[in-house]
């Protein structure tokens, strides 16, 4: 991010306070910290999904990937995190809170993002995906 440290201050809110001056090898911009990094993962999901949906050629391998496909975390899990990351001291350091709020925004708002991201990822991608290398079978 320190690339563009100086116009995260300039342009962004809060910007002084979360711009980072650390350099990384790949910058991922989200306007909430918690949804790039689930956007990242849930990218990172599909491919390993895609991937083995690539391999698999006999129907009892279509079965195992389908069975792969449920280790997506559910709301539930995703609440667990949230909740016991801030029992474990992971606040937010603008509401200055340990209830699962990020960047300033309440856990509700962020579970909302995270059933999106499921969603485009189970719902669309894997099932696009799927259907193009079986065209005979049903997802």
């Amino acid at each position: 991010m320190f690339k563009v440290y100086e116009q995260v201050c300039k342009h962004i809110l809060y910007g002084e306070k979360i711009a980072s001056a650390i350099g990384c090898d790949y910058l991922i911009t989200a306007g909430v910290s918690n949804w790039g990094a689930e956007a990242l993962a849930c990218g990172v999901y599909a491919h390993h999904v895609l991937a083995l949906l690539a391999q698999s050629t006999a129907p009892s391998q279509q079965v195992d990937v389908l069975a792969a496909i449920t280790v997506m975390p559910t709301l539930a899990q995703h609440y667990v995190i949230a909740l016991g990351s801030g029992h474990f001291g992971a606040g937010d350091p603008f509401l200055h809170t340990y209830d699962g709020a990020a960047d300033g925004i309440a856990l509700e708002e962020h579970s909302k993002m995270f059933q999106t991201f499921n969603h485009i990822v189970l719902q669309t991608i894997v099932p696009l995906y799927f259907r193009q290398l079986f065209p005979k079978s049903k997802l």
